[in-house]
């Protein structure tokens, strides 16, 4: 996952509005190859991914092969159990698709619990092939799917299940943007 988020961030990180941010917490972002493509690119923001302490030293080598480890953290724990720290932007990349709605409905709403008046959650994730007229890219859409569905439970979702999950947990869709890749970028505030 590391490989292709470093692929596919610097479009994400296009994708989306950072103007006023301090600090962004990347949650469930492993070793944070997203998080340093944002710190990159905006370099008076401060960041941290939150996951699992099995992700700590990979996290930190790459944010000092990246040249941004004065600005970026690490902060262990579940999205399962515990809110993430405060930021004023809380991006998660690949990490829905992974679960089944009633474990996704329990990580977005531990992110609405964090989320301050002004915090945005943005969730990132591939929607679910639609009638596109890229059959290639459908293919490998419903491929992903299929993948989820056998190895995590999980599963791809159009982007009406996107945003029926986040109003789900106490959250407003503000806007879902396309990232230069498959990715789309739905940005979501508390309700």
């Amino acid at each position: 996952m590391v490989e292709l988020t470093r692929g596919v961030a610097p479009g994400i990180v296009g994708a989306i509005d950072l103007g006023g941010v301090r600090r962004v917490v990347d949650v469930g972002g492993g070793h944070g190859a997203l998080l340093c493509a944002i710190l990159e690119a905006h370099p008076a923001v401060e960041g941290a991914v939150f996951d699992l302490e099995h992700a700590r030293e990979g996290a930190l080598a790459l944010f000092a092969s990246r040249g941004v480890a004065a600005r970026a953290s690490f902060v262990a724990g579940s999205c399962f159990d515990a809110a993430p720290p405060p930021a004023d932007v809380y991006v998660m990349k690949s990490v829905i698709h992974d679960w089944d709605d009633a474990r996704s409905l329990q990580i977005v709403g531990k992110c609405r619990e964090a989320i301050a008046d002004g915090a945005r959650l943005l969730v990132v994730e591939p929607p679910a092939p639609t009638a596109r007229g890229n059959a290639t890219l459908d293919w490998i859409l419903t491929f992903s799917d299929i993948n989820m569905l056998v190895n995590t439970g999980g599963r791809e979702r159009t982007e009406a299940e996107y945003r029926a999950l986040l109003e789900a947990a106490g959250l407003c869709v503000t806007c879902v943007r396309e990232a230069p890749s498959f990715f789309r970028v739905f940005e979501a505030v508390r309700a």
